[in-house]
């Protein structure tokens, strides 16, 4: 809701984008804690800053709609998640089931891994999780390019490797940082809740994973590979494909939220927690 105080003032045109995710979604279908909520999420991201530090933000709040669940909040008509296959949504968020969804943003996007990040929020325990399938992510694990060009921004969650929240590298599938599947298992990590990868500089101490505001995993040595301007692949959702091709071992589990965007201070990570902690407790969905 734009109030009289804000129409001329710089938030004026962020409310502006709320009303448009909201007219895309469509008001009349949503319950007024939702409305609320979005709204919320916009303003929350203004005031602490982070707007302009995202590609693209997916709330995930159409309900049980494809297209709904498709849409970017930061510009609904940009990066419009393209569904394959099968996942079925709910107003619990997004549900793989053996299908995937490819954000349509390029890989040379992130070339710039000295300040890039990725989160997701997720309900499903990693044990319960099925298929090798990124939550956010290119799988990296077949040669297709170069040996310096293999490498993709990733937060992987199957039973292989657990989350790993940066790139690989094609020698021994390991680089970047994160936690392996056991490692989480052995630490009594489910997962659930709201993962963020971020690397705010070139320096690789710089480079964190955070499970619920807590920073966790380490650094495995390797630092990360390039991606050149002729890569021509994509992030998906749950997607497990090789240079873009059909998916056929997509990742099952519960998406609630998503982002993709450049490098947060350890201050912005502290903001966005609370901020989509905030935002997913009412839509009545928290995994806390």
């Amino acid at each position: 809701m734009i109030f009289p105080n804000q129409r001329s003032s710089e938030k004026h045109k962020f409310i502006l984008v709320a009303n448009q995710y909201l007219k895309q979604i469509g008001v009349e279908t949503l319950p007024t804690n939702q409305i609320g909520a979005i709204t919320e999420l916009v303003n929350a991201l203004y005031e602490n800053n982070l707007w302009n530090k995202f590609i693209a933000v997916y709330p995930f709040a159409g309900g049980s709609n494809l297209e709904k669940n498709s849409l970017n909040l930061i510009d609904p008509l940009k990066y419009k998640i393209s569904w394959a296959g099968s996942v079925t949504f709910n107003n619990f968020g997004a549900n793989g089931s053996g299908g995937y969804g490819d954000t349509r943003i390029p890989l040379t996007m992130l070339s710039n891994f000295k300040n890039v990040h990725m989160s997701a929020y997720t309900r499903t325990e990693i044990s319960n999780t099925v298929g090798s399938g990124r939550l956010i992510g290119v799988n990296t694990r077949k040669r297709l390019m170069p040996i310096r060009d293999v490498g993709a921004m990733e937060i992987n969650f199957n039973k292989n490797s657990g989350i790993i929240g940066y790139v690989y590298n094609i020698l021994n599938d390991k680089g970047g940082f994160g936690m392996t599947y056991q490692n989480m298992a052995d630490n009594s990590l489910s997962g659930k809740g709201f993962i963020i990868a971020n690397n705010s500089s070139n320096l690789l101490k710089n480079a964190k994973c955070y499970l619920n505001g807590t920073i966790f995993g380490s650094q495995f040595p390797l630092l990360p590979t390039e991606i050149h301007t002729y890569n021509q692949r994509t992030l998906t959702i749950f997607g497990n494909g090789y240079d873009n091709t059909a998916n056929n071992d997509c990742l099952r589990a519960n998406l609630s939220f998503a982002s993709i965007g450049y490098g947060l201070t350890e201050n912005d990570i502290y903001n966005f927690n609370k901020i989509v902690e905030t935002f997913q407790a009412a839509m009545g969905r928290s995994a806390l």
